[in-house]
Order: structure tokens, then C-alpha cells, then sequence
């Protein structure tokens, strides 16, 4: 047991906005995400809807044409993300719950979109605040 409120996830090569707890608590909400581009060429947002033939990345534009408002999403990177302790209390576990699935030996679901599947599962919503953009640093070997 722990008095602990929420559990922060921020990911070694994720560099947030250094006001980023008081932002994000402020929000008051179950699950709450910054956002970061990939690290990719296409460099999308680890933002996620869910069609009908899978999980669709939102675009920059997409998820900052609110500007101000959160925005309700489907499914998000762990790197920038705040869960409220009552989450793990309705998911009914304590123990880890972040697991991929594979298949032929490649990682075909992360450990934030099973996240995000189990939560939606249990009809909680997963919000972005558009206005916590984060750094996504990529280290090369020279």
C-alpha cells in the first residue's frame, strides 16, 4: 500500500516541460498523456485511434487543432503519461500489466497500447493535453 496519488511515466529519451506534474494534475483526470514525435521519419505523434483495420497515428495537426482542450484519444505512448492510483484499483491489480504480444518473434503490440486496451476495456478515457509537446531524443553511436 502506498499514499501515493498517481504513477508518472517518463522515459529515459523523452524530455518533458519542466512544469509538467503541476500541468498535468491540474487536469484532474484518470489518465492523462503528453505527447512526443516518433522517431521516425514520419515523425507522427505516439498518439493512437483505433479503426476498424487497427491502430491509426494522429497527425501533428490532428491532435493541436483543440490547442487548449485535452484531447480524448484511443491510445497513447507510455513516455509522457500519468495514471491516477484509483486506475490500478479498477483495473484490480497490483501487479505489472504491461506485457506485448508477439507474433513470429517481433513485437507486434507495445506494453502502452496493451495498456490502453485494457483501460478502454473498462470504459475509462485516455486524454492528451495538446499544449505538453515533450522532446523525443534518438542517440547515435559514432
Amino acid at each position: 500500500d502506498s499514499e501515493n496519488s498517481h504513477l508518472l511515466f517518463v522515459d529515459s529519451d523523452v524530455i518533458p516541460p519542466i512544469d509538467l506534474i503541476p500541468r498535468m494534475l491540474k487536469h484532474d483526470k484518470l489518465i492523462v498523456s503528453g505527447w512526443y514525435l516518433e522517431r521516425s521519419m514520419q515523425g507522427h505523434p505516439v498518439v493512437y485511434h483505433k479503426e476498424k483495420d487497427g491502430w491509426q497515428k494522429y497527425t501533428v495537426e490532428e491532435l493541436t487543432k483543440s490547442q487548449f482542450q485535452l484531447v480524448a484519444v484511443d491510445a497513447v505512448g507510455a513516455g509522457c503519461l500519468m495514471i491516477k492510483r484509483e486506475v490500478f484499483d479498477i483495473l484490480g491489480t497490483s501487479e505489472p500489466f504491461m506485457e506485448t504480444s508477439h507474433v513470429n518473434n517481433y513485437m507486434f503490440t507495445g506494453e502502452d497500447l496493451y495498456f490502453s486496451e485494457l483501460v478502454k476495456k473498462e470504459g475509462l478515457q485516455i486524454y492528451v493535453d495538446p499544449t505538453i509537446r515533450c522532446g523525443h531524443h534518438h542517440w547515435v553511436c559514432l
